[in-house]
């Protein structure tokens, strides 16, 4: 059976992906826990925004190596981490 390697790029970007979904579910469970209030009201809109705001927050955590995971998936797709 022959292996073939997926394209470094394809790697790195589900990698990528794969850890912002991580760091968007940590972030809502966070939210789960805190205690309700603040400075925001409680509006219609705001559960969405809330939403809105942890995914681009875990896209960009994700984005900048954040917890380490994707590039471990890396090393570990690409061979290296044998």
């Amino acid at each position: 059976m022959t292996q073939t390697r997926a394209k470094p790029a394809t790697v790195k970007e589900a990698a990528e992906q794969f850890e912002s979904l991580f760091v968007g579910q940590l972030l809502e469970a966070m939210h789960r826990t805190a205690p309700k209030g603040g400075a925001m009201k409680h509006g219609s809109g705001e559960e969405m925004f809330r939403q809105m705001f942890d995914q681009e927050i875990s896209q960009r955590i994700a984005q900048r190596g954040g917890l380490g995971i994707g590039e471990i998936l890396v090393q570990q797709f690409d061979g290296e981490g044998k």
